[in-house]
């Protein structure tokens, strides 16, 4: 596909037109290439990333304390989630967008962009007083501002970033993201070692935005940003953008409430240790979700389009592979998980351990909620995808505080864990009611959990006979 698609002058005329170029590059075939060479990329790119974090971590596990973990896993969830609160949906806007690749539009786009950072930015600067007197921890005040800041540098981001998204240049992508977490390891090692303290893990985390921020307008730049409005841009942006805040928000909330809820109950000490906890059993599903969303709806979606009587099958044919390799390792972890982390960290990490036990039950079922999430877009059911995500919600604000009030930390890790159940039971039956659900296919995947669950015991076992 070529890098950039030419617009004509006035873009609201001859919109449709195509290129001969154009057209040979949307020829089913080329597509399917870009499709499984851009998975690939992706897939490389996050294991490698994944493979830079988790040994970045068992570095800094051992140079500072886990309340410093804690404390970072909180201030990230804040930038999060006000960056989510005021999403504007250019990514997925120019991906989609006949005009994804018109100056105009992509100028209008950074703007909104840039104006969304600075928005976040100047919130958390307002808020940083109020939330550290509500969490009680009085040095949020000048930790929040920073990170704010960083909201705001990444607001100056090139939209080339989503124009290789558009273009399925996945390769110069996961470059970026390699280089960009490769300098943030590096500088949060150095600084760890010379000074131990949260500033080390802010530093790289601000190293990681720059990197990312310069890059984007030099290395992947297709087109020089510069400030410009459309309006007719704009209305475009803004009526897809809506959409996306809406799932934004539900989606962060049902995503993050748990560290928000443990740092207010319990501290960052806590906090750090099942940040650590859940970095372990976390991308496993991640990569499920990925493949399930650049692999499994695009072929689903093909399948509904040409054969839909298929569906079925084809849907379980391609989940049988996916499930077989994360159900039995996500069950591994679910009787393993102490195990792995007395192997991996010292013993003030110890209470990870059942804590992973516990959390790996929530990774099992989104690995087996993601593909049936991604079928029932397929078949052309957005709606109850944002149903998941009411479901969700609703569990972080009644079954989170009910399991703390019920048995402590325990039971609020329990309430996190069981937080998929009702968004899979639903998925379930919207499966059903379009013919798709094979019921005896969900209790494989029940059985390669338990498979994996029985191995961990195994080893658990052995090794604890090995050890007396």
């Amino acid at each position: 596909m070529p890098a950039a698609v030419g617009f004509p002058s006035r873009p609201h005329r001859d919109r449709d037109r195509m290129t001969p170029d154009t057209n040979k590059a949307e020829q089913p075939g080329s597509l399917r290439k870009l499709a499984i060479r851009g998975s690939i990329w992706t897939v490389l790119g996050f294991g490698g990333n994944q493979v830079l974090r988790f040994g970045s971590n068992l570095v800094m596990a051992r140079l500072l304390v886990p309340e410093v973990f804690g404390v970072m896993a909180f201030l990230r969830s804040v930038m999060t989630g006000l960056q989510m609160m005021s999403d504007v949906g250019a990514g997925p806007a120019i991906v989609r967008d006949r005009r994804g690749e018109d100056p105009a539009y992509l100028n209008t786009a950074w703007v909104m962009q840039i104006t969304r950072g600075l928005v976040a930015s100047t919130v958390m600067w307002i808020l940083a007083r109020p939330i550290a007197e509500w969490f009680e921890r009085p040095e949020l005040t000048k930790f929040i501002p920073i990170v704010g800041f960083m909201a705001a540098v990444s607001g100056f981001n090139s939209t080339s970033l989503h124009t290789a998204r558009r273009n399925m240049a996945a390769n110069k992508l996961v470059i970026v993201e390699l280089v960009s977490q490769i300098l943030c390891v590096i500088v949060m090692i150095v600084w760890a070692v010379v000074s131990p303290s949260i500033w080390a893990l802010i530093a790289g985390g601000f190293t990681r935005r720059i990197t990312r921020l310069a890059l984007s307008h030099t290395y992947l730049a297709t087109h020089r940003n510069k400030l410009q409005w459309d309006r007719e841009a704009f209305r475009s942006l803004f009526s897809f953008g809506k959409w996306i805040f809406l799932s934004s928000l539900l989606f962060y909330i049902a995503d993050n409430g748990d560290r928000l809820l443990i740092m207010k109950y319990i501290g960052p000490s806590m906090l750090g240790v099942y940040y650590f906890a859940l970095n372990i059993c976390t991308p496993l599903s991640i990569i499920n979700q990925r493949l399930s969303r650049q692999i499994l709806l695009p072929a689903m979606g093909r399948i509904q389009r040409e054969s839909p009587e298929r569906i079925a099958n084809v849907f379980y044919r391609a989940r049988f592979v996916t499930d077989l390799t994360f159900l039995v390792l996500i069950g591994f972890l679910i009787q393993g998980g102490q195990l792995v982390i007395d192997l991996l960290y010292d013993a003030r990490y110890e209470q990870a351990g059942w804590m992973l036990c516990i959390l790996s039950i929530r990774s099992a079922a989104r690995c087996i909620l993601e593909p049936c999430e991604q079928c029932v877009i397929a078949v052309g059911l957005p709606r109850s995808v944002t149903w998941t995500h009411v479901l969700r919600t609703s569990w972080i604000f009644v079954g989170l505080p009910l399991g703390w009030y019920l048995g402590g930390i325990q039971g609020l890790v329990w309430a996190v864990a069981l937080s998929e159940t009702l968004p899979l039971l639903f998925l379930w039956w919207t499966l059903g009611t379009q013919g798709i659900l094979r019921p005896l296919r969900e209790l494989r995947a029940l059985a390669l959990i338990a498979a994996g669950a029985a191995l961990g015991f195994a080893v658990q076992h052995l090794a604890g006979g090995v050890a007396s």
